[in-house]
């Protein structure tokens, strides 16, 4: 960030729990809260973008992870999490930035886990309606992905207009470069690896082809 103002920082999801239920039986509670507060404060000082949570994200609770939201200078974004109980949507479902009139947009999701008191709505039809909501605001769109691998070949075979791919929720580091489909990268879990990806755009007005 200190060579470049248009470094952007994102994360798919899974980010602060290694396992998506703990228990004070089984697990050192305290440990990971530490652990947690210490990942927030370390992205707040890389100044993060956009965070998408994924299952393991809710380990201790949504109670939890919200008072992780207020501790955090980044925005947590899911189009798809919602309260079981009110209906209404757990994070804001996107956003856009604006990088000297080039608007990049971020779209978060997640597929089905089991929570209590949480609602996951089916993915790839609430990206998509959020997509056709913002498409028209921004000019590169890109879908932060906590997803299993069915999802996320439905989501890149959907004819959706965005642009490129996050995903989190494999073991694996891969990466699918256009062809006939979205660009995907994946960087493995355990946050073990990450991935920079440089784009360079000729001509905002054209279609992004490849990366």
């Amino acid at each position: 960030r200190l060579n470049s103002n248009r470094l952007i920082v994102v994360d798919s999801g899974d980010l602060f729990f290694h396992k998506s239920d703990m228990t004070f039986e089984k697990d050192n509670i305290e440990a990971a809260k530490i652990k947690s507060e210490i990942i927030v404060n370390c992205n707040n000082k890389m100044n993060y973008n956009a965070f998408t949570p994924g299952s393991r994200d809710f380990a201790l609770g949504l109670k939890y992870l919200k008072k992780l939201e207020s501790q955090s200078n980044f925005s947590y974004i899911s189009c798809n999490l919602y309260d079981g109980g009110n209906r209404k949507r757990l994070f804001d479902p996107y956003k856009i930035e604006n990088y000297d009139g080039f608007k990049v947009a971020y779209i978060g999701a997640a597929s089905s886990f089991q929570k209590d008191s949480i609602l996951i709505r089916e993915p790839v039809s609430e990206i998509k309606e959020v997509y056709n909501t913002i498409s028209s605001e921004a000019d590169f769109v890109i879908v932060l992905f906590n997803g299993t691998k069915p999802d996320m070949d439905r989501l890149r075979k959907s004819g959706i207009g965005f642009d490129l791919i996050l995903r989190s929720g494999g073991s694996s580091r891969a990466s699918e470069n256009g062809g006939n489909g979205v660009p995907l990268y994946e960087a493995g879990n355990k946050g073990k690896y990450l991935n920079k990806i440089n784009i360079v755009l000729s001509d905002i007005r054209a279609d992004l082809i490849d990366i």
